[in-house]
């Protein structure tokens, strides 16, 4: 049986013993009075109860005279019986559980080397060692607390059990074997950990800080790089939100004219969730192009047809007008354009990553109108309840276009998701999750793109840790350039040239003389003295060159 559930079942034993001793104390005092001669006081029927309880009878009280009390007594001492062997079992259980349960390790194998040691376990670290282990590198997790250590063993996950701040469980540990630290405990906890790793190894140390004014402090106490992610995470909302393609592209975009660059959220109800680009067969159906995908802050650009559009990623899509439109009604969510113009924000919310967000949108000169609970200077701001409908109006939900809540509860953010979607089906709306456990739910509940505190947090750090080359946050690494086709080319369709499979380039248009041919399908046949218009990050624009030849 689970130890929390153990735990459980005995406080209710105890509190339902307490009850009925205390029923059973008043029911002894008003049933002697009426039915036997005289009285007795609340001490004398609370002694009697526990002798006849714990099967002690001194018989201060009897011999009774009437046959009713006779009755009651031996009701009470079955009752007694039973409660006793209750509280004994239980007991047993909990002491059998304590002592001859598996002893947690608290040492690692002198074998295991190259690790990442993981000071703690909350939900960044499981966040990250979900990363982690996709990219199937060794980790091992130092906790203190002997439940987590539990439930992380039923798991099979490699932990030790000690406290991360001292330093003889960073040695069982293996910190000398270690090729990186992540302290991911309070920040007051951090920094001894900082300290006492510091004494004993000199590799990269990794600090996710609660509080961004502590920054400096955890760098003194060691920290080779402290990570914030709820700076982070605001940044991101206010990215996302603003749909922000990056002005190289966006200037290379208004060169093609018909072509055009949106992104809409895929979601559980969405008929693509969880399918690979090639079994959603959105390019044979629609003729877009999918750029690549925004999935937990991290941007991927499209590499492979068997890259999984899950339900929580934001999909970068490129198309003419025609090509769009029939994609929009091919899906339940409607697409949002990068050049989103002139729209009101609502914002819920003032904490650290809603302040983040609010700032960068009040540099793109947004006008935005917050919900909160006491009063902001400068800013246009309505005090009240995000999960109020009345309070969603006067902040006007009606007439926005984006919505981003920053709540201090997942619960509020559901509520306040629900109740905006009523107003405005056609909102979009971005949520801070407190708890990538509840992402889900606020899907569910309507959300556009949901992004959590953790999750943000672990996809970072693996980054970092892994040293991946991945896109995380910052503006998105695609380019536009032509390519004149040449002799080793011509008469080949597109999909027998091999360029995506290859490089990851993407042709997103023909051109032969004055005629353009946007978004061509597979089955193009490329002629000499074509032009290409290729799409693809700089890594992909250098294996083209490798591949194919020269850029012309």
């Amino acid at each position: 049986m689970d130890h929390q559930r153990l735990k459980k079942i005995t406080r209710l034993i105890l509190i339902l013993i307490l009850a009925i001793t205390v029923a059973s104390v008043f029911l002894t005092k008003i049933l002697y009075d009426h039915f036997e001669e005289g009285t007795v006081s609340y001490g004398q029927s609370l002694l009697f109860v526990f002798q006849t309880f714990t099967t002690t009878g001194y018989g201060d009280l009897l011999p009774f005279s009437s046959a009713f009390m006779n009755i009651y007594a031996s009701v009470l001492m079955i009752l007694g019986l039973s409660l006793v062997f209750i509280l004994l079992g239980t007991a047993s259980a909990e002491w059998l559980h304590n002592h001859f349960e598996e002893i947690p390790p608290n040492k690692i194998s002198s074998k295991i080397t190259n690790h990442i040691l993981l000071c703690g376990f909350s939900d960044l670290t499981d966040s990250l060692i979900e990363e982690l282990e996709e990219g199937e590198s060794y980790y091992v997790i130092l906790e203190r607390r002997l439940t987590n250590v539990r439930k992380l063993m039923q798991q099979g996950r490699p932990v030790v059990f000690g406290d991360p701040s001292d330093q003889q469980a960073l040695i069982n540990a293996g910190i000398e074997r270690a090729q990186a630290i992540l302290a991911a405990e309070s920040d007051e906890t951090n920094v001894n950990i900082l300290l006492e790793s510091r004494a004993l190894t000199q590799i990269p140390i990794l600090v996710s800080v609660e509080n961004h004014n502590l920054t400096e402090m955890l760098k003194l106490a060691g920290a080779t790089e402290v990570i914030d992610p709820k700076k982070i995470l605001g940044e991101e909302l206010a990215r996302l939100s603003m749909a922000e393609v990056g002005p190289a592209l966006t200037s290379e975009m208004n060169q093609l004219g018909d072509l055009f660059v949106m992104e809409f959220p895929i979601g559980i109800y969405c008929k693509f969730a969880n399918q690979t680009i090639q079994e959603s067969g959105i390019r044979e159906s629609t003729g877009v192009t999918i750029l690549g995908l925004w999935d937990n802050g991290v941007f991927r650009m499209v590499d492979s047809p068997h890259m999984i559009l899950s339900e929580e990623s934001m999909v970068v899509v490129l198309g003419t007008k025609p090509q769009l439109e029939k994609l929009e009604e091919s899906m339940s969510s409607n697409l949002h354009r990068f050049d989103l113009g002139h729209q009101q924000y609502v914002v819920a919310g003032y904490g650290d990553v809603a302040k983040r967000t609010v700032q960068l949108l009040q540099k793109k000169k947004k006008d935005i109108r917050l919900i909160v609970r006491e009063p902001v200077p400068d800013i246009p701001h309505v005090v009240g309840d995000l999960t109020s409908s009345s309070v969603l109006m006067e902040a006007g939900i009606q007439e926005a276009g984006t919505y981003i809540i920053s709540a201090d509860r997942d619960d509020r953010a559901v509520f306040s998701v629900l109740a905006a979607k009523k107003l405005n089906p056609n909102l979009r709306i971005f949520v801070r999750a407190n708890s990538h456990y509840n992402v889900h739910k606020l899907y569910r509940a309507g959300a556009d793109f949901v992004l959590s505190v953790s999750k943000i947090a672990g996809t970072i750090l693996s980054s970092i840790l892994t040293e991946e080359k991945e896109q995380v946050i910052p503006d998105m690494d695609i380019h536009f350039v032509q390519h004149h086709v040449n002799s080793s080319l011509d008469g080949k369709k597109i999909q027998e040239t091999g360029i995506f499979g290859t490089t990851g380039c993407m042709i997103i248009a023909v051109t032969s003389g004055d005629e353009v041919q946007l978004n061509p399908s597979a089955d193009t046949v490329l002629k000499k003295g074509d032009d290409l218009v290729l799409l693809g990050n700089s890594n992909n624009l250098d294996l083209f060159k490798s591949y194919i030849g020269p850029l012309h």
